[in-house]
C-alpha cells in the first residue's frame, strides 16, 4: 500500500510542478482548479515543496476584501540542471532552471586532451560558471552531457544507439 501512495503523491507533485512550469506563479486555488486535485493535496504538497526550497510563496497585489493570495513559484537560481555539450569547437556549459530557461552559459575551447583531462576541464568549467553566479553545488539537481561525433574517440566508454527510421515511416 505505501508504494501506491508514494506513486500517487509523486504523480500529484509532478502535476503541481508542471502547472507552475507552464503558467508561472500560481495560487493554490488556481493550481487546485487546473489540476483537479483536492485542496488538502495541493496544500500539503505545496507546503512540502516550499519547505524543501523548490517553491516560494509571494503575496502580490492587494484585495479590498479578505486576505491577499499567496502565489507559488520556483525559487530562483535553485534546483538547476547543468548541461554540457562537447564538440570539436569546445565545451559549452549551460545552467537551466526548472522552467527550462537558460540562466547561465559558458563556452571554452578544449585542447587535444585525454579522457581524464577532458573530464577535469568539464568540471572546472562547471565550477567557474556556478561561482560566477554565486550558486552552491547543493542547488544543482544533476548534469547531462551531450557530445558530438568528433569526441567519440576521446571518450570511448560512452555508448549510444543511433536512431533508425523504419521504412514504414519514410
Amino acid at each position: 500500500m505505501p508504494a501506491k501512495h508514494d506513486q500517487m503523491r509523486n504523480t500529484n507533485t509532478l502535476l503541481i510542478l508542471e502547472h507552475i512550469r507552464k503558467h508561472g506563479g500560481s495560487t493554490r486555488r488556481s493550481i487546485q482548479q487546473a489540476t483537479e486535485l483536492s485542496w488538502a493535496t495541493v496544500s500539503n504538497i505545496s507546503a512540502e515543496l516550499v519547505s524543501n526550497s523548490v517553491l516560494y510563496e509571494q503575496v502580490r497585489g492587494s484585495h479590498v476584501v479578505g486576505r491577499n493570495p499567496e502565489y507559488l513559484d520556483f525559487v530562483p537560481m535553485q534546483n538547476l540542471t547543468v548541461g554540457i555539450e562537447l564538440s570539436a569547437g569546445g565545451i559549452t556549459v549551460l545552467l537551466v532552471d526548472l522552467r527550462g530557461n537558460i540562466v547561465g552559459c559558458a563556452t571554452e575551447p578544449c585542447a587535444d586532451l585525454g579522457r581524464e583531462q577532458l573530464i577535469s576541464q568539464m568540471l572546472d568549467c562547471v565550477d567557474r560558471l556556478i561561482q560566477r553566479f554565486g550558486i552552491k553545488h547543493s542547488s544543482l539537481l544533476g548534469i547531462g552531457i551531450a557530445r558530438g561525433e568528433m569526441i567519440e574517440a576521446i571518450i570511448d566508454t560512452i555508448h549510444y544507439a543511433k536512431y533508425k527510421r523504419s521504412k514504414k515511416h519514410e
